[in-house]
């Protein structure tokens, strides 16, 4: 029966819908912040080269379908970890974040391993020359920095899987206020940065991502929070 009553039982109950939300929200407005910094790379390109920006979508494409291959794969970690969490082993999870750096590694060689093809890939398409070699600039430069994301990613799975999303949630949004100013710094060339144009759009994202890799890893090696071994997890809290 539909009630007042009802509805705050289900809210306040231990796995209720206020426990529901209270780890779903980071996650859903995490997500939202990887949309904001598609659209301000792409909102500044377009205001510095019509040609910049329509490379930046197909050859933005093509570096994103090679990385969410493995990085949708290695987002399964906070599945695991959420397992082991639960059931208290602890000691299993240290192992499975960093099966899943390994993963990273070894994913980023194999995205390099595109780079020497990209100029005939992209000419291949069909595309206008201007268009193509701005497309090859743009999809190398994301393949440099490809193990990034996705060692982000496995680290990220240590907090959500644990529940704890609200630190996924701030490393996101400082990741993507950084990605903001580089990109207004390295693509316009402004406060005696060199003007890079859709190189510094790909660079801002590369920085911001080992910004979000570089916060994790002080995170989880910290001495205030849990430390992160191959044999498992000290000093939980």
């Amino acid at each position: 029966m539909f009630s007042w009553s009802n509805i705050k039982e289900s809210y306040f109950s231990s796995g209720g819908l206020g426990e529901f939300l209270k780890i779903a929200v980071p996650v859903i407005i995490s997500s939202y912040v990887v949309a904001v910094q598609i659209f301000t790379d792409r909102v500044f390109l377009s205001m510095y080269s019509q040609v910049s920006y329509a490379a930046s979508i197909p050859a933005g494409l093509c570096n994103s379908t090679l990385e969410y291959l493995f990085l949708f794969t290695i987002a399964y970690v906070d599945v695991f970890i959420a397992q082991y969490y639960g059931k208290k082993e602890y000691r299993s999870i240290g192992p499975a974040v960093w099966q899943s750096i390994y993963l990273a590694i070894a994913a980023a060689a194999i995205i390099l391993a595109f780079v020497p093809f990209s100029e005939k890939i992209f000419i291949n398409i069909g595309h206008a020359t201007d268009i193509a070699v701005e497309e090859v600039k743009y999809f190398k430069t994301l393949c440099y920095g490809a193990f990034f994301p996705i060692a982000a990613t496995a680290f990220s799975g240590f907090y959500s899987g644990r529940g704890k999303t609200y630190v996924t949630l701030l490393v996101s949004l400082c990741g993507v206020t950084f990605n903001i100013i580089l990109d207004y710094c390295l693509i316009f060339g402004r406060f005696s940065f060199p003007e890079l144009g859709i190189t510094g759009a790909a660079w801002a994202s590369n920085i911001s991502y080992i910004l979000m890799f570089f916060i994790y890893l002080f995170l989880v090696v910290s001495k205030k929070m849990p430390i992160l071994t191959k044999q498992g997890i000290l000093n939980l809290i």
